[in-house]
């Protein structure tokens, strides 16, 4: 991944010594839950001082670390080093080092980009010039609905000739874009902060969750889209 860095930030966290320890923590003990890595890791300002000092006597400590973007996860055996953990669900993770944050956060991104792939797409304008595609206007349906996302996007291979002179008349438009993977229903929210699953900001793209697969104009509105579509569903089957 190309500028990793700007995906990497300093935070201040608590460092939770082992499993037992949590027990202190109460219901705040679900912060460190469903964590890849080897650590447990959690923002320390997610906890009030009374839960601080609780932690601290159960061998908690304070520390200075990192935290980074983390769109898909990943395995320890992947990353080869160890001292993060990572959420997910959330799409955040934490490290005791700069060069280990970077380590994970692009070996997530890397995993991600396993299911993104280019695409030579049909791009048709409007909901209304599907009319004139007729049969071939079930291209653009999921499952007999329309996609989720605000483009009407179809792989060309789908059309025959004839069918996209028509499409070409009514104002489509052939493409290079992406495909990707999309298991799950993803919402557009543009008051979104951060990462949460079945929601994005960005425009660009629509997703056809009953054949698990989605398109996009470009290459960061599909990884975007595609990682928000894994996160729902992981978090439907957890």
């Amino acid at each position: 991944m190309d500028n990793v860095s700007k995906h990497v930030w300093q935070f201040h966290l608590l460092w939770m010594p082992s499993g037992e320890s949590l027990a202190v923590l109460g219901d705040r003990a679900k912060l460190f839950d469903n964590a890849d890595g080897d650590l447990l890791l959690a923002p320390s300002g997610a906890f009030s001082d009374s839960k601080l000092v609780a932690a601290f006597e159960a061998g908690g400590e304070h520390v200075w670390g990192y935290a980074f973007d983390y769109l898909c996860s990943v395995t320890l055996e992947e990353v080869g080093v160890g001292g993060w953990c990572a959420y997910p669900a959330r799409g955040v993770g934490y490290a005791v080092s700069r060069d280990v944050a970077e380590a994970v956060c692009a070996a997530s991104f890397a995993r991600i980009a396993k299911y993104i792939h280019p695409a030579k797409l049909f791009n048709m304008p409007t909901r209304a010039s599907l009319r004139a595609l007729d049969d071939a206007a079930r291209h653009f349906t999921d499952n007999g609905n329309e996609p989720d996302g605000d483009e009407w996007l179809a792989p060309v291979s789908l059309f025959s000739e004839a069918e996209l002179v028509v499409a070409r008349d009514a104002g489509g438009i052939v493409i290079d874009g992406y495909s990707f993977k999309y298991p799950y229903n993803v919402v557009f929210n543009p008051r979104l902060r951060g990462f949460t699953p079945g929601e994005v900001k960005v425009d660009g793209w629509c997703g056809y969750s009953s054949r698990g697969i989605g398109y996009s104009l470009s290459h960061d509105v599909a990884v975007a889209v595609c990682a928000a579509s894994m996160a729902a569903q992981k978090d439907k089957n957890e």
